[in-house]
């Protein structure tokens, strides 16, 4: 028999993955398989399964746009098709004869030569045109199988009802289905209770005890159904799953997949920039010209969307908060995160970047799709949006640290350790040994973690802890191969090494955050590579550095908000918000004051932003970002034209300026002199945008010249005044 198996991107996809498992099993079937381009995307999310995986379940798999395949000719003999789960789309596509896509030709083909079609809709609740379009497909004969579940067979868990729903996808095309439980008749069925009861009561018996039964072999009676919960199996969180957090980008339309061949030399990364510069959704690179086959590229993981309401949404997915998330609400998250009690990672035997190990002397780093992203690059680079893993050699911290990776070799790479980051804090240590530092880099790691990497949090806080505190529940991390460091073990690539003591070797240039890219590279540690682990079809994610924003500035830049915010406030200063502005990347940063507080503190406008500077500068977040902005709460200082009108309206040139010559700083600011660079100070200033206590003016602006109201009716009558809808 041969059977074609559709899927799209409707929710159900557990169905369709049970049909392929029981079609699988049986050796007289021959399936066809075609997965629509978002079924790809919710079978990820649902189930956690790999296109890969899905497809070994199958004799046949076909492109989602392959009309040239032999299932979109008649002349292909078939014995019938199921689309499983269906969407309404492709549903009123079959009715309408409007094949878009393979699913939609092969039921065409299907229909018209009359030979068995099963439609498995999955919406709910059903319109008018729902309704009428599955009555006129019933009329032609199609066979529609809604996935409402049965309940006399009395299941107890998710598995049992979906088994019960695939069974009656069978009975549609006569194959069998031998684990059936099906219906015998009210005296046959109470019979079975009976039994099952019996059974149960002798197995108490045996074990000496009377205990309730939450989760019992059956389901009580039905008027208890609601008080006893169902199982259903957990699916992977986005922000701890890197694999469920592209897969919920793609649904949500936050990424797209690029099935294109795309050359990692270059092409990767000129899309990739472009994708940042038009705040294009995030591409997906599922056809790469060099690399093992199946490897993939994640471009652009954390860019901004051009939808306004939908902005910060993939940022948003990294701290486990909804697409709609605004930077305010993005911040409070993580600086809640911080005064929460820390959440231990959970250690687990294994998991999914165990699923290929390579260790001595088959490591192969040339295997991986290493991109070059700019032409300027001094070499290709493995990790530009993943974190070192290291641990001081008392065993009493270890830190996850973000820092990039040019590839040196097939088993070696090279990249920073500044001394002021925590990678070269831990570094430092070994070296006052002379040993070598045992080192995991983790790529494709779990969203959150990578969000915990890149917070300055204090030294010798762990940044495991603050991810499960940040996302409610531990990260589950693996013990690498060849050492004894713990890495997230949902994630796509981890490598294992050591770091030779003293040993450099020449790294870069490489585009940077600031946005230039200079001709000179410089000597930097070597990370030498012994084993290698990772996901089947693995996701190599990249930044692109360059103009903002990428990367370096929604992660980096959001993570020293939240960062620079706690210290302010824990100072006891009269702080609204603090936000490192993406277009400025990374090298100011604008403090809000309340201004009904101003009158608490006992000093001038300058001296309490002269007091904000110095409190942040001490701290590590402050170390980071050279210059300080300091407006009243009056200004939204996530909108970046409010921050420069203040600018422009509240700064006196003379006397709002004052400048940190000695204050210690990052030394790749670009204008830094050489000499300020190679000191690792100066550079730093605090702007005063504070209006004086006496000022009379009041912002003319829709907010702040027309009554409250006003305002409202003018919204609600957006639309009607002519305008498109807000």
């Amino acid at each position: 028999m041969r059977l074609i198996v559709g899927m799209t991107g409707a929710t159900g996809a557990v169905l369709g993955v049970r049909l392929l498992e029981h079609l699988a099993a049986n050796p007289e079937v021959e399936t066809h398989l075609v997965l629509s381009r978002w079924a790809r995307a919710t079978v990820e999310l649902e189930t956690g399964r790999t296109v890969r995986e899905l497809s070994a379940l199958a004799e046949v798999v076909h492109g989602p746009d392959d009309q040239g395949a032999a299932i979109s000719s008649g002349s292909f003999r078939t014995d019938g098709m199921v689309v499983v789960p269906c969407s309404m789309k492709t549903l009123a596509g079959i009715r309408a004869g409007w094949a878009e896509g393979l699913v939609g030709r092969a039921a065409d083909v299907v229909l018209k030569e009359r030979r068995p079609l099963v439609l498995v809709p999955r919406e709910t609740p059903l319109s008018e045109i729902h309704l009428e379009n599955m009555l006129a497909l019933a009329r032609m004969g199609v066979r529609i199988v809604p996935p409402m579940p049965a309940f006399y067979h009395r299941p107890s868990t998710v598995a049992e009802l979906v088994d019960h729903l695939v069974a009656r996808i069978l009975d549609q095309l006569d194959l069998p289905a031998p684990d059936a439980r099906r219906w015998s008749g009210m005296r046959a069925a109470r019979t079975a209770q009976q039994q099952e009861q019996e059974q149960e009561q002798e197995q108490e018996q045996e074990q000496e005890q009377q205990r309730p039964r939450p989760l019992s072999p059956c389901f009580p009676p039905l008027g208890d159904l609601m008080s006893v919960p169902v199982p259903v199996p957990a699916s992977p969180s986005p922000a701890l799953d890197f694999r469920a957090f592209v897969a919920r980008l793609l649904a949500d339309g936050d990424a797209i997949a690029v099935d294109r061949p795309v050359d990692p030399h270059l092409e990767v990364g000129a899309v990739t920039r472009r994708v940042y510069e038009t705040a294009a959704p995030a591409p997906l690179f599922t056809s790469l010209t060099s690399g093992a086959p199946g490897c993939r590229i994640l471009g652009a993981p954390a860019g901004l969307n051009r939808d306004a309401a939908g902005r910060y949404g993939r940022l948003a997915a990294h701290v486990g908060l909804g697409r709609r998330a605004g930077a305010r609400e993005i911040v409070e998250r993580l600086v809640s995160a911080m005064h929460a009690e820390p959440v231990p990672p959970r250690v687990v035997a294994t998991g999914p970047c165990k699923q290929n190990v390579l260790t001595g002397a088959r490591v192969d780093l040339e295997r991986f799709p290493v991109p070059l992203l700019h032409q300027e690059d001094g070499g290709r680079y493995f990790g530009t949006y993943g974190f070192h893993v290291v641990r001081t050699p008392d065993g009493s911290w270890t830190s996850w640290s973000v820092a990039r990776t040019m590839l040196r070799d097939a088993t070696s790479l090279v990249g920073p350790a500044m001394p002021q980051q925590h990678l070269g804090v831990v570094r430092e240590q070994w070296l006052r040994r002379g040993e070598r530092m045992p080192w995991a880099m983790v790529l494709g790691a779990p969203p959150a973690a990578l969000a915990a990497a890149g917070m300055p949090l204090p030294e010798g806080v762990s940044e495991d802890g603050y991810v499960g505190a940040l996302t409610g529940v531990p990260v589950e991390v693996v013990r690498a191969e060849t050492n004894d460091l713990l890495v997230p073990a949902d994630s796509e690539i981890v490598l294992e090494g050591w770091v030779e003591a003293g040993e450099l070797a020449p790294e870069g240039p490489m585009g940077e955050y600031h946005g230039y890219a200079f001709p000179e590279g410089r000597l930097q540690p070597v990370f030498h590579v012994e084993a290698v682990t990772f996901r089947d079809e693995p996701i190599l994610p990249v930044c692109a550095a360059g103009l903002p924003p990428e990367e370096n500035h929604t992660v980096w830049g959001t993570m020293i908000s939240a960062a620079a915010l706690d210290v302010l406030r824990r100072a006891g200063l009269p702080v609204d918000f603090a936000w490192c502005s993406y277009e400025a990347a990374t090298c100011w940063i604008v403090v809000s004051v309340e201004r009904a507080r101003r009158s608490e503190f006992a000093m001038s406008d300058h001296k309490l932003a002269e007091l904000i500077a110095e409190t942040l500068f001490a701290s590590h977040a402050g170390w980071l970002v050279p210059k300080v902005i300091v407006v009243d709460d009056d200004i939204d200082v996530t909108d970046v034209s409010q921050v420069v009108w203040a600018l422009a309206t509240r700064h006196h040139p003379q006397t709002g300026t004052r400048l940190h010559p000695d204050t210690p700083g990052i030394p790749m600011v670009p204008y830094l002199t050489a000499a300020e660079a190679k000191a690792g100070r100066g550079g730093k200033s605090v702007t005063n945008c504070l209006l004086p206590q006496d000022f009379r003016g009041r912002t003319a602006s829709f907010t702040g010249s027309f009554p409250a109201e006003l305002q409202q009716r003018v919204l609600n009558d957006w639309a009607a005044y002519g305008f498109p809808a807000a």
